[in-house]
């Protein structure tokens, strides 16, 4: 996943990076993404779309949200990577042993049940408050692409040429 990648080193992705390596230079980033006492809350979860394009609300492909894993089904795929998914681990010990949280986990680390999950890699080691080296995007051709389309849209010279170019991409 790009936005756990260690080293972002010849990453094509990445436009511009900081870099950080043990024992030289680390972050907490990571720590703080798992500890920091928030999470996301339940209406901008609500904002992510159907597949089929739709907000929630009107898509015939929603499935609920009576259970926790219903609530990501046929939604669009960023949701998986930003929002801590039933199917990956939360974390893996040093063992290999992994945790995984099946319903939104309350806790004092995340009141909102909806747990932060984007750039948090699976590695515990890399988790804890002093010691990631993970690389952190700044900035990345995808959002170079985005900020294209968007500039066309604005311009009213938003094709499907240049949709296919950049967003579809």
């Amino acid at each position: 996943d790009f936005f756990t990648q260690e080293d972002m080193a010849g990453c094509k992705e990445a436009i511009f990076y900081v870099e950080y390596a043990e024992g030289q230079r680390s972050h907490t980033n990571a720590y703080n993404f798992m500890n920091r006492k928030s999470g996301y809350v339940k209406d901008f979860v609500d904002t992510y779309l159907c597949i089929d394009g739709l907000p929630i609300s009107i898509s015939p492909l929603y499935k609920g949200d009576l259970n926790y894993k219903d609530e990501f089904v046929n939604r669009d795929p960023r949701m998986y990577v930003t929002v801590y998914h039933p199917d990956y681990p939360c974390k893996i010990d040093d063992v290999g042993k992994a945790t995984y949280y099946s319903v939104p986990n309350y806790s004092t680390s995340n009141p909102t049940g909806y747990r932060m999950f984007k750039i948090v890699p699976f590695d515990a080691n890399l988790r804890t408050s002093d010691n990631c080296n993970q690389d952190v995007a700044i900035f990345r051709y995808g959002e170079v692409l985005i900020n294209y389309a968007e500039l066309m849209a604005e311009l009213n010279k938003c094709t499907q040429e240049v949709l296919d170019k950049t967003v579809n991409a």
